[in-house]
């Protein structure tokens, strides 16, 4: 019987519900992620205020209290990328975060995990599914785009610090 699995799909691959005693392997994994893409995007000084400010234990068991789904895609039994994201009102889901090791980008997790949240969010009652993304984080405006996100909006937002989140915010129709 001929191989119908793509050359670059991921191999034992599951994504699941991410718990507290997973914020450890999600800070490591922002941390990497983070260091190795946004220089030349942001400044390494705001990369460590964001990373501090998102990523401590404290602010990711919040968000996971205040009702944010954290989920993780897994290879060969190993976290090799997470998201995170909400329903913040009865129809819009908000994907706050979607990161992988750098060594899995381009091998379609980050397409599957996309995939696994509009199916989640659906079920959940969203009809849209929103996003911010850097103006200039191309490969991922790309990436939401294959993955059939538009842009919807351009805004600029002061996080403190003397730091701003100058992002386009995408969406998708759920159905």
């Amino acid at each position: 019987m001929p191989n119908t699995q793509t050359k670059s799909a991921p191999q034992h691959q599951l994504i699941r519900q991410l718990k507290a005693e997973d914020i450890s392997t999600v800070q490591r994994i922002a941390e990497l992620a983070w260091r190795a893409h946004y220089p030349g995007i942001i400044s390494h000084e705001q990369i460590d205020f964001m990373l501090g400010w998102m990523y401590s234990h404290d602010q990711l068991r919040s968000d996971m209290e205040r009702g944010v789904q954290f989920a993780g895609a897994y290879k060969d039994e190993e976290l090799v990328g997470f998201a995170g994201w909400e329903l913040i009102d009865s129809q819009t889901a908000y994907l706050h975060k979607l990161y992988l090791l750098p060594n899995e980008i381009g091998a379609g997790i980050g397409s599957q995990m996309l995939s696994w949240i509009k199916r989640e969010a659906t079920e959940a009652g969203a009809s849209q599914l929103k996003l911010a993304v850097n103006k200039a984080n191309v490969k991922a405006i790309k990436a939401y785009e294959r993955n059939g996100f538009s842009q919807l909006e351009s805004v600029c937002n002061d996080i403190g610090n003397g730091f701003v989140m100058d992002d386009y915010i995408y969406g998708i129709a759920l159905s």
